[in-house]
Order: structure tokens, then sequence, then C-alpha cells
């Protein structure tokens, strides 16, 4: 077999094994890229004019209205939760039913145990995570709501042997 054969039949394995269409631009190299998607987000608008804050720790709830918020803290923060990571590839199961997409965790030791993204054509209308810590001495799990320019909510809850369980739910409602 000579080089330019050789060339040729790996190029076609090559393009066989990548079949897979992408449709949104944050999905090019791998799984959704929510890092490259906040960024997108901090480039359009920093500051926002009015954001209502609630605040529920343990069923004790307490509200604010917070003028002139920079978002840039809150969002910066998710970027915790990516998964576009090449050595999780293998790690997700995703599954594309109509406009949502969603990544499940194979592997009990992954952080990020599901990450759900709706789409109304190209436009991120909700994004969904699930995430989990933990050791034998106290654990964290944590619910991610994010509505990009309407809605962020994180249901933080955490138990410890020393400590009696304790939830604490944030939840920014952007208004124009």
């Amino acid at each position: 077999m000579n080089y330019k054969t050789l060339i040729f039949c790996l190029s076609i394995i090559a393009f066989s094994c990548n079949n897979e269409v992408q449709d949104s631009e944050f999905e090019q190299d791998g799984f959704f890229d929510l890092e490259k998607f906040v960024d997108q987000q901090l480039d359009k608008e920093l500051i926002l004019p009015s954001v209502k804050r609630i605040i529920n720790l343990d069923g004790k709830v307490e509200s604010s209205d917070i003028e002139n918020f920079n978002k840039k803290e809150n969002l910066v923060y998710l970027e915790k939760f990516n998964i576009n990571q090449p050595r999780w590839y293998d790690k997700y199961t995703v599954e594309k039913t109509g406009n949502q997409l969603i990544y499940t965790a194979r592997d009990s030791s992954l952080r990020v145990e599901r990450f759900e993204l709706k789409q109304n054509d190209d436009e991120v209308v909700s994004i969904d995570i699930k995430y989990k810590t933990g050791t034998f001495i106290s654990s964290t799990k944590k619910n991610i709501h994010w509505e990009p320019g309407n809605i962020l909510r994180i249901d933080n809850q955490n138990k410890s042997l020393w400590t009696e369980p304790s939830r604490l739910q944030i939840e920014w409602q952007f208004t124009q």
C-alpha cells in the first residue's frame, strides 16, 4: 500500500467517525461550552439597571432590589460547571430530544451529575445543572437554573456530621 492510499483510507475512517452534525456554535469541539457562552453573555451587557435578589435560608426569606448590578461575579461562577473537557467526553451520555440536550454522568465520581440545555433555534433558553460533592464528613448538592437575561437560581443543600442540614436558595431576577 502506498503512502497516498494510506492517507486516503485514514481520511475516510476519520470522516466516517465524525458524522454527527453540531447544531450550536458552542458544541463544535465536543460538549456545549458553558465557559464560552458565559463570556459571550458578559460581552453583551455587564451592568443591569435593576435586579431583584431573593435569599431563602432554611425557610427564612429576604428580598432586596439591587440597582446597577454587575452580573460578572454571578456568571463567572457558572464557568466552574463547564463539562466541555476532552477527558470527560466518554464519561457522559448525551441525549438530544427536540430542543433539549441532556448530558448525564456515567461515572459517579464526576461532580456535575447532569447538565441540561434548552434551546430555541440557536438561542439558549435555559441551562439546568445538578452538581454534588462530598466526603464522609460533609456533602453539598447544588441545583442551578439559569435563563439568560431573566433569572439565575442556585439551590445549595449542605449536610455535615457536626451540623444540621441546611439549605440556601439564592435567586436573581433580572428585570429590565
